[in-house]
């Protein structure tokens, strides 16, 4: 096998280093990028939450945002919701919002344990309780948190 010969940069000191730019030097690269925003969303079941939103929680609602760039998709789904119950659909996305099912566990009230959320290809958005749980999960209770994937 031959050899390939690599050449590093070196400063005055001669210690390599590696050259950086900045996002404003790449012409063009603006172009190579799709950023959603926050788009909130209304739940189909379930309230709003007002939980983490005080004065100085900087709380979110419930919301998503896809970041495109090249061929890659980042997508985020940021939940913030009460007066659930098990195995409810929470929002019901278009088909093959995600490619794959996700499912995650979200934040829930200290007492309880986490529940999941289950997002599937054909854009149901749901929540499952813990069976521990469900008996004592009240209206006030919430869940909080956010998801992100890779596509």
């Amino acid at each position: 096998m031959s050899e390939i010969n690599h050449r590093y940069l070196k400063d005055n000191d001669g210690n390599r280093y590696f050259p950086v730019t900045h996002v404003e030097a790449v012409k063009g690269l603006e172009t190579l990028i799709n950023d959603s925003g926050w788009t909130e969303f209304i739940p189909v079941n379930g309230n709003p939450n007002q939980s983490f939103k005080g004065e100085n929680d900087n709380g979110y609602d419930c919301s998503y945002r896809i970041i495109e760039i090249f061929d890659l998709k980042i997508k985020t789904v940021r939940i913030n919701l009460s007066d659930i119950g098990h195995n409810m659909l929470i929002y019901d996305f278009p088909e093959n919002f995600s490619e794959e099912d996700q499912s995650w566990l979200i934040r829930t009230p200290f007492e309880f344990s986490p529940a999941t959320i289950s997002l599937r290809t054909n854009g149901g958005l749901s929540v499952g309780l813990p069976k521990k749980d469900r008996n004592d999960w009240g209206q006030n209770n919430y869940i909080y948190g956010s998801f992100t994937w890779i596509e």
